[in-house]
């Protein structure tokens, strides 16, 4: 049986179904960029924030080699003050 005109398919229809990623985007709104933008340097600005909040002074960070290691400190020394009070 023939292909009839109305049945063929253009080559970009083939492409689309055969490589989905390659379909052509809509450029994102200059509005939209900018918005994303200021989330992004807000996120990165918080996450530096809080770096800085557990940041250790030299001294101390030589006795701890990590985080699990202060933490254990920490418990420590709170089981041994509450058991004081």
């Amino acid at each position: 049986m023939a292909m009839k005109r109305g049945d063929r398919r253009d080559s970009n229809y083939d492409n689309n179904v055969n490589n989905p990623r390659s379909r052509q985007k809509e450029p994102t709104p200059p509005r939209e960029l900018q918005q994303l933008l200021m989330t992004v340097r807000a996120q990165r600005d918080e996450a530096q924030q809080r770096a800085k909040e557990n940041e250790l002074e030299p001294d101390v960070a030589q006795m701890f080699p990590n985080s699990e290691a202060v933490n254990e400190a920490l418990r420590f020394l709170i089981r041994v003050t509450s058991k004081n009070d």
